[in-house]
């Protein structure tokens, strides 16, 4: 629910409209396809192993970490940023209103970290393909940060900026 304290700049969200999620989903499967297509130009192995860490990333990293904290989810909007997450978490977590402990911020933060950083090593060696990924994944995660961080109701998160 949204905090009574809550000094609005902006509209805080009551979900998420169809233009957010395709642009969101967009972003965030090109940025991992561009990865695991680089990765995998040099090694298989390792363009698998992208893969598993994304999906561990999506689950626990921040499925666990922030999801099972959002008001999107679990309150009375049932929605998320990126169907069919949302109703994976919901069945997975129990929801925890309130902030981030340690642990889940150290998740939440591996997460952000680790889907960008991982691939860089294979991507640095063929610049068109780390172009396309940064070009995919710049954009979304300013996105986040200056466009549904401004507007958000899950208050908890270190980068809600509705506050």
């Amino acid at each position: 629910m949204s905090d009574p304290n809550c000094q609005k700049t902006e509209k805080i969200a009551q979900g998420f409209t169809i233009t957010e999620k395709v642009l969101m989903n967009v972003g965030v499967l090109a940025t991992v396809i561009a990865g695991v297509y680089g990765i995998s130009l040099q090694s298989i192995p390792w363009a698998i192993g992208y893969v598993g860490f994304v999906l561990f990333a999506m689950l626990v990293l921040i499925g666990y970490g922030n999801c099972s904290h959002c008001p999107y989810i679990y309150e009375e909007y049932t929605d998320c940023l990126f169907p069919p997450w949302g109703k994976v978490y919901r069945k997975l977590y129990k929801y925890r209103p309130g902030k981030l402990t340690l642990l889940d911020k150290i998740l939440f933060f591996a997460f952000f970290i680790g889907i960008p950083l991982f691939p860089q090593y294979w991507l640095l060696k063929n610049y068109t393909v780390l172009i396309v990924f940064w070009l995919f994944c710049l954009p979304t995660a300013a996105g986040f940060f200056f466009y549904e961080c401004r507007r958000c109701q899950h208050f908890g998160c270190p980068f809600n900026m509705a506050q």
